[in-house]
């Protein structure tokens, strides 16, 4: 379980830094799981593209500024259509 841990803490950690220029690479880390199948030498093989797929796509969003949800908005909180 301890692979599951450091999923979620890679998801919620770079959740922080998700931007409309870094969302591919986002969606490709939190699916990089479902990649890892089988069993022996083809589940080892999968576990080390795995792990080198997620060193790259960590790099890649560490890279990125924190995006912060007020800055991106165009709307005052008091501009909503009723």
């Amino acid at each position: 379980m301890a692979g599951c841990g450091r999923y979620l803490s890679d998801i919620a950690s770079d959740l922080s830094r998700l931007s409309p220029e870094n969302i591919d690479n986002m969606i490709a880390l939190a699916q990089l799981p479902e990649n890892v199948r089988g069993f022996g030498p083809v589940k080892e093989a999968a576990m080390q593209r795995h792990a080198r797929d997620r060193a790259d796509l960590r790099t890649k969003l560490m890279r990125e500024k924190p995006s912060c949800a007020a800055d991106q908005s165009t709307e005052a909180p008091g501009d909503l259509d009723v």
